[in-house]
């Protein structure tokens, strides 16, 4: 949380998914005691903000916990699975652009530093009105090809690639990794392949389809199955032939 906030790696423009939430989940010893006492709380955030908004956001975040967890106290890996995929309020079950996608990539050797980088964040992120973008979205396509030249040197030439990726936000990853097998790799290799998305959100699953299905011979390659990967039934019959897990950005598992 605290890097996903800092100003100084991310920008000011950049909220968390959770919007705040982590203030009271974490520096204080009981943040549901207090999401349900209006009185207790409003006294809590002025004293930590001191000033208005910070009181109207906390009644917000509130009525946010509420919602959520009902009137009995949740595990914390519980509140965070409904914070990001409950049907109603979740982050990435109802916001259409949860994750940023940009036009181009960032032409890193146009910036002169730290401090331009952290400048041009800023101006995409004002710009977008997105949330927030990834690593390997902002660092595209070098971080896809990154990890596909790893998968490369290391895969097993006998047994086909298998590639599962959970969590596979707007599709940056399994374009760039299948474009860098194209391109890159023995044509055995991107020929016999096959690349596993498996998404929980029915809107990123549809943005992944978009994005990868813009080149053709990448669409008999592509798999997309809109689950949670926590279901164990979900994975069938154990399947012992080597593959390649990535989870590059799952909230938790």
């Amino acid at each position: 949380f605290k890097l996903l906030h800092s100003k100084e790696n991310a920008g000011s423009a950049l909220p968390s998914p959770l919007m705040g939430a982590h203030k009271m989940l974490f520096q204080h010893p009981a943040p549901l005691a207090y999401a349900r006492s209006g009185l207790a709380a409003s006294s809590f955030w002025a004293e930590r903000s001191g000033s208005l908004k910070g009181l109207l956001r906390l009644r917000f975040i509130c009525r946010k916990f509420v919602d959520l967890v009902g009137d009995r106290p949740i595990l914390v890996r519980d509140f965070i699975h409904s914070a990001l995929y409950h049907p109603e309020f979740g982050y990435f079950t109802t916001r259409p652009q949860a994750v940023g996608i940009l036009p181009q990539p960032i032409c890193f050797d146009s910036l002169e530093g730290k401090r331009a980088y952290i400048q041009h964040l800023d101006i995409l992120y004002s710009q977008s009105g997105i949330s927030w973008f990834t690593p390997v979205e902002i660092f595209k396509p070098w971080y896809g090809y990154g990890v596909a030249e790893y998968i490369r040197q290391t895969l097993n030439p006998a047994f086909p690639l298998q590639i599962y990726e959970i969590g596979g936000g707007a599709g940056t990853c399994a374009r760039n990794i299948l474009d860098y097998m194209k391109s890159k790799a023995p044509t055995t290799i991107y020929k016999d392949m096959k690349y596993v998305s498996v998404e929980i959100s029915d809107a990123l699953a549809m943005e992944q389809i978009k994005l990868v299905n813009e080149v053709k011979s990448h669409k008999s390659r592509f798999q997309l199955e809109c689950r949670s990967a926590n279901n164990r039934n979900g994975w069938g019959p154990i399947d012992k032939k080597p593959c390649f897990v990535i989870m590059l950005e799952v909230d938790h598992f």
